[in-house]
């Protein structure tokens, strides 16, 4: 084992930690341990094709929580760490291109073809989301705005649309293209606007100068003898391109002009091949009682020009892009408010390195905006649920000793299967959520399994909530597969991943608020989520094909109790000698 895998189990803890709490101390952890790593480019380069996999899952686990770190810290940090932070991201999806396209392609394991499609994707999208970063600071004014930078982010936008739209377009499920598609569409008259309004404002500022013929014949003589001053910053930026793409790689420059460095360089190593692709994406944990102060704290952190209304999971910070992985999920409908960035998820969502969160149902939306201010509709109840739930647990465990937290984990657990068991049935409905990767309850459910897992006894070791997360994993396969952003052909051979990646998929969705609440308290916040993000049909049904399979669960439960009894039973006459 090299060092780099003998963390791995630290990094998807931590990483798992974060998106449950939000808690940057977690992202932190991970970049200050990756950051130990010594000699990583002769680790990764010489390791064997089964170890290289194990590794490569090291580094996508690191360059999605750089990602996140950036996004997260782009209000308070200068734009030159930021950078820094989303180039470290950068060099560790280089590393997996290099190391993957050093071996023999002729037999290249399945697993490592999508491994270096997935990385040469999102190298890709790093320069994209070096851009919305910069415009950001520009709409925020940390940075000042030039005709140079703002013709940058536009190339940039327009020359990343065109990859999606000529190279992607066959990859919606696995990158989500319409969502990136759909958020460049948002910022590109952003910079656009930016860009007209400097040079009208560069124009006005000439046009102020009284110029008196002889004046005029003057300036029109210079103008002959002299470049323009785009013209000398082009020239100079020729000059210098060569040896700012050698030396990009250790500076971390504040200004998109370095990203187009970056770009050089970076793009030089992307030859996209028609490979399978895994895509993995991911979320925060927040109550529906803080959505307004998430929605407050979203417009603080987001000065852009036009308001950006969008529908979104309730919950769902706001941002630019993700990784965090991922433009992986959706935004607040709020008035007058932008999205503010996160990792395109890496988008981390809402602003994006994380693009602002694409509104894709318009039944998504989980508080209801209005002019003067925010409202929930009144909870359903769900007494008789938590009833079912609350026999199901008495029944199972009669003949079992077992503590208070073991008993919470089975009992989350069950609500998470029953979850699950909806959530095939909304894909597979006429309705809002047919077809989709992703729905309410598939996010819920993968949610409660991740607080089973906490709630078990083992949870006191992080090794021992890593494997209880890859037993569940494993116990819920064919459950999880649905929502997996691959085809059935193409799936990763170890199911002890399946929940994990889920898990990263909706890292930007944020969820009800579990920590620290009994059961009948969690099931409580679970279904007045659902309530405020499904349709009334849709959560009829869920909430009834819960209740059904409780009440289900519990009656075999009975039976079997019954038939062990009756098979136990000895004639009277046994008993006399």
């Amino acid at each position: 084992m090299t060092k780099l895998v003998e963390i791995q189990t630290l990094l998807s803890v931590n990483y798992e930690k974060y998106f449950e709490t939000k808690d940057l101390k977690y992202l932190r952890h991970n970049i200050e341990s990756f950051r130990a790593v010594k000699n990583l480019k002769r680790e990764v380069m010489s390791a064997t094709k089964e170890d290289l996999s194990e590794l490569n899952n090291s580094l996508f686990i690191v360059a999605i929580c750089f990602v996140n770190y950036a996004f997260a810290v782009r209000d308070t940090e200068n734009p030159e760490v930021v950078y820094g932070y989303v180039r470290e991201a950068a060099e560790c999806y280089e590393l997996i291109n290099e190391a993957i396209r050093d071996l023999p392609p002729s037999n290249l394991p399945q697993e490592l073809s999508e491994q270096l499609t997935r990385s040469e994707f999102h190298s890709l999208k790093n320069e994209f989301q070096i851009a919305l970063l910069n415009l950001y600071f520009m709409n925020i004014n940390k940075v000042s705005p030039s005709e140079k930078s703002l013709n940058n982010i536009i190339q940039t936008l327009q020359g990343f649309k065109k990859q999606l739209e000529e190279r992607y377009h066959k990859f919606d499920k696995q990158f989500k293209i319409k969502s990136l598609l759909a958020h460049i569409e948002k910022r590109l008259p952003n910079a656009q606007g930016l860009l007209t309004k400097l040079q009208q404002s560069n124009s006005s500022q000439t046009g102020n100068f009284d110029e008196s013929p002889r004046q005029t014949s003057t300036l029109s003589s210079v103008r002959k003898r002299k470049p323009s001053q785009d013209e000398a910053n082009n020239s100079d930026s020729s000059k210098k391109n060569s040896s700012d793409s050698r030396l990009r790689k250790g500076k971390d420059s504040a200004h998109l002009d370095s990203s187009k460095s970056t770009k050089k360089q970076v793009s030089k190593r992307v030859n996209i091949k028609k490979r399978r692709v895994v895509e993995e994406n991911e979320e925060p944990s927040s109550s529906a009682s803080l959505l307004q102060e998430l929605a407050i704290n979203a417009a603080k952190a987001t000065r852009l020009p036009e308001p950006a209304v969008q529908a979104a999971l309730p919950g769902q910070s706001i941002s630019f892009g993700s990784e965090q992985e991922e433009i992986s999920s959706f935004t607040i409908a709020t008035p007058n408010l932008e999205e503010e960035e996160t990792p395109i998820l890496e988008m981390a969502s809402t602003s994006d390195v994380a693009p602002a969160i694409v509104q894709t149902n318009s039944t998504v939306v989980s508080v209801l905006a209005t002019s003067q201010g925010f409202f929930e509709p009144a909870p359903k109840p769900t007494h008789d649920l938590k009833e079912a739930l609350q026999a199901w647990e008495s029944a199972y465990f009669r003949d079992k000793e077992a503590g208070t937290s073991a008993k919470k984990s089975r009992a989350l657990e069950k609500l998470a299967h029953a979850l699950l068991l909806e959530s095939i049935k909304l894909q597979g409905d006429s309705g809002d959520w047919s077809g989709l990767d992703r729905n309410p309850a598939i996010i819920i459910g993968v949610q409660l399994l991740v607080k089973s897992a906490e709630a078990n006894p083992s949870y006191q070791y992080e090794a021992g909530f890593a494997q209880r997360l890859q037993k569940l994993s494993n116990r819920y396969t064919e459950l999880l597969i649905p929502f997996l952003s691959v085809s059935f052909d193409e799936l990763p051979s170890n199911k002890d991943l399946y929940l994990i990646d889920l898990v990263g998929e909706f890292m930007n969705i944020v969820k009800p608020n579990l920590n620290g609440l009994s059961v009948p308290q969690s099931t409580e916040n679970v279904f007045k989520y659902l309530s405020n993000n499904l349709n009334e049909r849709d959560y009829q049904n869920v909430y009834r094909g819960c209740l059904n399979t409780l009440i289900q669960a519990t009656k075999v439960i009975n039976q079997k109790m019954q038939h062990q009894s009756s098979n136990q039973e000895l004639p009277s006459d046994v008993f006399k000698p």
